[in-house]
Parts: C-alpha cells; sequence; structure tokens
C-alpha cells in the first residue's frame, strides 16, 4: 500500500492511501501548509502529439502511443483530446482508422484519449490566417467528407474547427451541432456579421484564441472584437509564455469569466525535442531552447512545446492561487466537454498529481500517480544538457 499526503483543492489537508490501482481511503489529516496540491489530472483539449508523432499521419505509428501518453502523463495529464492538423482527407481518415482499430484492442490506453478535434482542414486560405497549416490540403467546408472522417474516427469527434466566411460553413456548422459535435470558429478571419451568422448557426467557441492570426490587423475590422462579444461564444487559449501575452489572458478572463475560457497546449509534434530546426509535415520549423516554436525565419508560431503543465505555470505567475489555476486546466476543460474525471476517493482508481508553485522555482510536479502506477514527472520547463 502507498500513501500520499496533499491539500486538495478544497483547502482540505489529506492523506490518500493506494492500493493496486484504486484508492483505498481519503482521511482528513492535520493542517500542514508545507504540503503540496494534490489534485485530478490536468485535461489537454488540443493535443497533436509528442515525440516526433502528428496524430493526423500516424496509421503506421500506432504502437507509438502507449509512449505518447506516458510523456503526456509526465506533465501531469491524464485525458487529453487528440487533435488532427491539416493534411490530406484521405492520409486523416486511414490515420483514424488505424486509430480505432488499436483503441478496440486497447481499452485502457483509450481512457487517456478522450476523443478527437478536428483542426485542420476547413480555416482560411489567407496567408497569416491558416497560420502554420499548408495551402496545399486546405479545402472548402464539405460535411459528407466530415462525416466520413468522423465515421473513420469511430465517430468520436467532439470538436471541429472551421471558418465561418468560406463557402459553406454555415450550412455544415448545423450539420455539426445537428449531429452533437460542437463547433470553433479559428483559424479564420470572419467580419462582425460573419461571425455573428455563426454563431446563430450553433457555433460555441473559439479555436486558441489570439492566434492563427496575421501577425498585423486593422484595429477595428478583425474578429477578435467579435468573438470576445458574443456570450455563446467560450475562448481557447494557449497559455505558454509564447503564444499570448499576460495582458491578453487577462483580459480574457475578464471578459468571458474562468467557465467559458478553456486552456489547452496546442502542443506539437515536436514536443519533448530538444532546440533546433525540423521538418514538420513538409514546413520548416525551428525551436528555440526556451520552447519557442516558429516557422523558421518567420514569427508565424507551429503549435507549442509545452505541455498544459505550463498553463498552471503560466496562472501561477498572472498571481493565481495554486489551487484555482489547476482547477482551470482540469476541471473545467472536463466539464466543457463532458469528459469523466474520477475523484480522489475511496474506491475511484487512483489518479492524481502532487505539485507546489513559488516564485523561485515556478511550477513543480512532485508525483504522478496513474492507475495506481507512479510515473517519474518531467520538468515543465525546457532542459537544455
Amino acid at each position: 500500500m502507498s500513501k500520499y499526503k496533499g491539500i486538495s483543492v478544497d483547502g482540505e489537508c489529506i492523506e490518500v492511501k493506494v492500493s493496486g490501482k484504486i484508492i483505498e481511503s481519503v482521511a482528513n489529516i492535520d493542517v500542514d501548509k508545507s504540503l503540496p496540491l494534490i489534485a485530478v489530472p490536468l485535461v489537454d483539449t488540443q493535443n497533436n502529439g509528442a515525440l516526433g508523432i502528428g496524430y493526423n499521419n500516424c496509421s503506421d505509428k500506432v504502437d507509438q502511443f502507449s509512449a505518447m501518453a506516458r510523456f503526456s502523463q509526465s506533465h501531469g495529464i491524464g485525458k487529453i483530446l487528440l487533435t488532427t492538423t491539416t493534411c490530406p482527407a484521405e492520409r486523416l481518415q486511414k490515420s483514424g482508422k488505424a486509430i480505432s482499430d488499436f483503441f478496440d484492442k486497447n481499452e485502457e490506453l483509450k481512457k487517456f484519449f478522450s476523443g478527437v478535434f478536428h483542426e485542420g482542414i476547413y480555416m482560411s486560405k489567407q496567408d497569416g490566417w491558416r497560420g502554420a497549416h499548408s495551402l496545399e490540403y486546405i479545402k472548402d467546408p464539405d460535411y459528407e467528407e466530415f462525416k466520413e472522417t468522423n465515421k473513420c474516427f469511430n465517430n468520436t469527434i467532439k470538436l471541429v474547427n472551421i471558418a465561418p466566411e468560406e463557402p459553406g460553413a454555415l450550412g455544415f456548422i448545423e450539420k455539426a451541432v445537428s449531429d452533437g459535435v460542437r463547433v470553433s470558429i479559428g483559424h479564420a478571419c470572419p467580419n462582425a456579421e460573419e461571425v455573428a451568422n455563426a454563431v446563430k448557426c450553433g457555433a460555441t467557441m473559439v479555436t486558441h484564441f489570439g492566434n492563427g492570426a496575421h501577425t498585423t490587423v486593422h484595429r477595428h475590422h478583425n474578429p477578435f472584437w467579435s468573438f470576445l462579444a458574443h456570450d455563446e461564444l467560450s475562448l481557447g487559449i494557449i497559455a505558454d509564455s509564447h503564444h499570448l501575452p499576460v495582458d491578453i489572458i487577462s483580459t480574457v478572463f475578464k471578459a468571458k469569466t474562468k467557465d467559458k475560457v478553456n486552456l489547452v497546449s496546442d502542443c506539437s509534434s515536436i514536443t519533448g525535442f530538444k532546440a533546433g530546426n525540423y521538418g514538420e509535415t513538409g514546413v520548416s520549423v525551428t525551436l528555440e531552447k526556451d520552447g519557442y516554436l516558429h516557422i523558421t525565419g518567420e514569427e508565424i508560431l507551429a503549435g507549442a512545446w509545452h505541455q498544459l503543465d505550463k498553463g498552471v505555470e503560466v496562472l501561477c505567475q498572472m498571481g493565481w492561487e495554486l489551487k484555482d489555476a489547476w482547477k482551470q486546466c482540469s476541471e473545467m476543460p472536463a466539464k466543457q466537454f463532458d469528459i469523466d474525471l474520477t475523484p480522489i476517493a475511496a474506491g475511484e482508481p487512483a489518479d492524481f498529481v502532487l505539485s507546489s508553485y513559488s516564485n523561485e522555482n515556478g511550477l513543480v510536479l512532485s508525483q504522478v500517480v496513474m492507475d495506481g502506477e507512479e510515473i517519474k514527472p518531467l520538468p515543465v520547463n525546457p532542459v537544455e544538457d
């Protein structure tokens, strides 16, 4: 039997006893403010891959999913939405079939992958607004094609990204929402009327607000104001110290409140690698020593190196208490996407993370427990040899 002591997100000092994969008991103990936070694992709803593998091109690499999951778990992440970026529809559908077949035979691992976010391929064709996504594969919205792709993924796509200004987009949104798929606006440059129409058709989210955008925009005529103005839209944001300044993150929370802000990592297949130049999906990208990942020679970001634990650290750097920052990156996305999180309670699976934050050391994960197994935590930030 293993024992873990910590302070819960409710402020209680507790001792958790684990037998095998299950929590045997949870008991209150004497107050000790030096104890770490003990909380449910993080939930990342935009995770593009890791260790050199992207989920949109993995039909012959599904045997690496266990290592990819373990890598994310070592950063305190217990659930993700497997995210697919721009590529040929045929390749994406091939990957979907391989992934679905793999999960049919690996039920335990399937618990980590809580669904799919289809980010590509129905986005803006304009330079800047499509970000690092290849123009070659971007198409007008095609719902019949999307249905076929979703079928290949065993109908597990929970979220689809779309540019509402593109031909056929509004009809696509209506059909997706009718079929129970949530729609997010992103990598798009709609005007105010087009945003309003997308909301009327059922769009309820914005993909990584403030990113997937041109580096220069008109002070008034840009989609950001409309995204903020519509209460129906929740905002995904990447808080990794590179994608958004903290003033924007603070403004987002003031405009939308915590219930409608969803922190994501947007980690690319480069996550886990050391600094250098890489060719990701045919695009040359550069990873700097501080984790800044961008198209080589340009300001355009190419996803993120950091995992979602960095989002927790950034919120703490902004003055949040650790327990609130952790909840924002775990309980909140789980609630928004109907993802089951097992509580830290007797009889439940032993899934939890112990962590602490200080201005000197930043966020430190001291212990990660998944299914009763202790997983060695990895540092939140890049470490160069």
